[in-house]
């Protein structure tokens, strides 16, 4: 699974990725990131009618980003 550098993301870059139908989007939040894991394209529409697979907040730190790596391949195999 595919991540941007620690550095991307403290700039306030959004980040977005895939795996197969599996999808994700990472959003800087302050000293946090914000990340979505959803199915095929539907991000607008998963959001406003429960089709989220989840929803989590990491620190913007290497371990963070670690813990939002191993998050993000629960959900991925959770979805399935």
């Amino acid at each position: 699974m595919e991540l941007p550098m620690l550095d991307f993301l403290r700039e306030k870059n959004c980040y977005t990725g895939s795996q197969g139908d599996f999808r994700y989007k990472l959003q800087p939040d302050g000293d946090q990131v914000q990340v979505w894991a959803y199915r095929v394209y539907c991000f607008e529409y998963c959001q406003e009618h429960g089709g989220i697979l989840g929803q989590a907040a990491f620190p913007l730190t290497q371990e963070g980003l670690a813990q939002l790596r191993s998050w993000l391949e629960e959900q991925e195999r959770a979805g399935v």
